[in-house]
């Protein structure tokens, strides 16, 4: 699992756009080695951000969405803590046990330096693509990723509304101050030790397991508001210096307006 290297749109090479500000679009990759098959979130910040809750909600998705028939999964990532080493990555793996969508579930944080995945494989066929097609939309976007590989197309996983606050129910449910979570390099999470969350700061067999009940005193799996994940705001508002600008520019058949807060990209006919 990694991320993209935001992608602007619109993508444009003129005086103009080039002292611009454009929309940022972010691209999370989940990599199913197994099959050798890539899911593509795609979304813009004008749906939401790219931290912690996002990457979250991007995972409970394509967990929900048939990623595998086993029951049990072991994710790699880098130690970036804001997007994959941290309370709302560590809230969806417990969710995804406890709600019987797995069985175990384990994140092995790669060591800074040595963090080659199959992601940027995947990352270097899209730029290759973006090379050549020239994005002016996120729609765009989505499908240059789908026709980046011929063999094997990447999935492309579209995020609407799909987005959670799942910061909220940290806040409610979990203690993660006692397993120091920036120094993990494993965590596992069983069926069977639950509530325990069991952690590792190195990928030695020699190295015992360290068990940590991280919910909070009166709370538990079986909670009623433990199945209760509220929805992201739809959309967020774009800074304000982007509020600020107006552009408007006709080139290659579109008409780009950067008007209040939301960014037009009109297709001319």
């Amino acid at each position: 699992m990694d991320m993209l290297q935001v992608i602007f749109t619109p993508t444009l090479t003129h005086s103009s756009m080039f002292y611009s500000r454009q929309l940022s679009n972010f691209n999370l990759c989940i990599h199913n080695r197994d099959t050798s098959t890539s899911f593509m979130c795609l979304w813009h910040e004008g749906m939401a951000g790219c931290g912690g809750n996002e990457v979250a909600s991007c995972l409970l998705k394509v967990i929900t969405s048939n990623l595998t028939p086993k029951r049990n999964l072991t994710v790699w990532c880098d130690h970036c803590a804001g997007q994959n080493k941290n309370r709302m990555v560590l809230m969806i793996m417990i969710y995804a046990v406890a709600k019987n969508i797995l069985d175990c579930i384990e994140f092995k944080f790669l060591v800074s330096g040595h963090s080659y995945i199959p992601c940027d494989r995947d990352f270097v066929i899209i730029e290759k693509r973006k090379r050549v097609c020239k994005p002016m939309v996120p729609e765009e976007i989505a499908e240059m990723t789908s026709e980046a590989r011929h063999v094997q197309p990447f999935n492309v996983v579209m995020m609407k509304e799909d987005f959670y606050d799942i910061s909220a129910q940290c806040n409610a449910f979990l203690n993660t101050l006692p397993i120091k979570i920036s120094t993990a390099s494993w965590i596992k999470i069983s069926r069977a030790n639950l509530p325990i969350i069991q952690v590792k700061t190195t990928f030695s067999n020699m190295e015992p397991w360290k068990e940590h009940n991280i919910f909070k005193r009166g709370m538990s799996m079986t909670s009623p508001e433990f199945t209760l994940y509220r929805h992201l705001e739809k959309g967020q508002p774009l800074v304000i210096l982007k509020k600020r600008l107006v552009v408007y520019v006709g080139i290659h058949g579109y008409k780009i307006c950067i008007l209040s807060s939301t960014l037009y990209i009109i297709k001319l006919i």
